[in-house]
């Protein structure tokens, strides 16, 4: 009796760009043709072996609004800092969000946050930081990565 090929199976490939953030629809179409064209899916015209269906997606973006409580020194106002504490909780994001393929999940930390914004000129103290209205940590699923809605001050 000859043994019975019963094809390779479905694969979901999940990628990131090269900056660490949600790929273009256009990258998205140009990986999936490289790798399995949707007009041939599991026939073996990109680099899936035959029989292997290859389904190509994003990460997921997970909008985190940030409200931390912050006490300025005298004479600075929001203003003044807003600028400066968004760019510091973009690049922990950024740094985040280059750890994703490396980990199960990300988690988006309030210390880490408040650590960066306590080391921004003008800024005396920062406390009670919330995460999507939570004063709580935000674990991230498996296929998503953190990106800053609004910074809002208590």
């Amino acid at each position: 009796m000859e043994p019975v090929w019963n094809g390779g199976g479905t694969v979901k490939l999940i990628i990131i760009d090269s900056d660490y953030n949600k790929p273009s629809p256009t990258l998205i179409d140009e990986v999936q043709t490289a790798v399995d064209p949707e007009q041939n899916q599991g026939k073996g015209y990109g680099i899936a072996p035959i029989g292997h269906v290859v389904t190509v997606v994003g990460v997921d973006e997970v909008e985190i609004d940030v409200e931390p409580q912050i006490t300025l020194q005298t004479g600075y106002t929001w203003a003044d800092v807003k600028p400066a504490v968004e760019a510091a909780i973009n690049d922990y994001f950024a740094e985040l969000r280059s750890q994703w393929a490396d980990s199960p999940s990300l988690v988006v930390r309030i210390s880490q946050i408040e650590v960066r914004i306590l080391a921004i000129t003008g800024i005396v103290d920062v406390q009670n930081t919330k995460l999507n209205g939570q004063q709580q940590n935000i674990e991230l699923g498996p296929y998503e990565i953190p990106v800053l809605g609004e910074v809002v001050p208590q």
